[in-house]
């Protein structure tokens, strides 16, 4: 199926900030077939500790979550979505 157990962004931003729907992301939704989605937004000024939450609340702690970095350089840029259902 479509499903993948790992972040994938929904909404991307180009290096002229511009946007771009992923169709990958697209393809994941549309084969919930009107299954029930939950919308978590985390917000916030980078280097915060977002992209660390949302993988607490998915209690993903090793590799295939929302990337989080060392340095001040963005990881996750634009809007992102779990690529699998979670219960």
């Amino acid at each position: 199926g479509a499903f993948r157990k790992e972040a994938v962004p929904l909404i991307e931003v180009d290096d002229d900030s511009k946007f771009h729907v992923n169709d990958d992301a697209v393809a994941i939704l549309e084969s919930l077939k009107g299954g029930k989605l939950c919308v978590l937004c985390v917000a916030g000024l980078y280097r915060t500790g977002k992209s660390s939450l949302v993988n607490f609340l998915l209690g993903d702690t090793g590799a295939g979550g929302f990337r989080v970095g060392p340095t001040v350089r963005r990881c996750t840029r634009g809007i992102w979505m779990w690529g699998s259902p979670r219960r």
